[in-house]
């Protein structure tokens, strides 16, 4: 059986299962393995705010495979609701932080799910307006981040090294 300790540290999760003595030879303290990974919280709700306002407008009764419309809503007020108990309540609120940042992680899996739902749609697809306005970065729009240096770069630097030769 495995067991899960749950750390937290304001804008991430830590997840690291660890295991009993006895199972699966570990000695104790051994954990199996860590997994880590931040959650940006406002920019998740904004990127679920965008997708159900694009949803609605372009989409609203499509299904994405595991992910639609009737399914984001739900675990959206449920997050906003979690988020909105954090931010009023005291300094005992660590539980309630759990919560919301487990509803978050909920939250970024759907809107993960929709995203390769509406790229792999055949009516929509991951360069379609569906896709943009839902906050994902169309095909279309993606750079490279590579760079060329230009002609005029090229020649700058063969003019400024031939001259320490002489």
């Amino acid at each position: 059986m495995e067991s899960t300790k749950v750390k937290f540290h304001r804008d991430q999760i830590i997840f690291s299962p660890s295991t009993t003595p006895n199972e699966r030879g570990l000695g104790r303290g051994e954990e199996a393995r860590k997994e880590v990974f931040y959650l940006n919280r406002t920019r998740i709700l904004k990127k679920a705010i965008l997708a159900i306002h694009a949803l609605e407008a372009l989409a609203p009764e499509v299904d994405f495979g595991l992910t639609s419309l009737a399914k984001i809503r739900p675990v959206h007020e449920k997050t906003v609701a979690a988020n909105d108990d954090v931010i009023e309540g005291d300094n005992a609120q660590e539980g309630r932080r759990i919560v919301r940042d487990l509803s978050i992680a909920e939250l970024q899996e759907v809107l993960r799910t929709l995203r390769e739902g509406i790229a792999s749609h055949p009516d929509f697809g991951d360069d379609s307006e569906l896709f943009g306005r839902c906050g994902f970065v169309r095909r279309s729009e993606r750079s490279s981040g590579l760079t060329r240096k230009t002609k005029q770069d090229s020649e700058g630097e063969e003019e400024q090294s031939s001259g320490p030769e002489e």
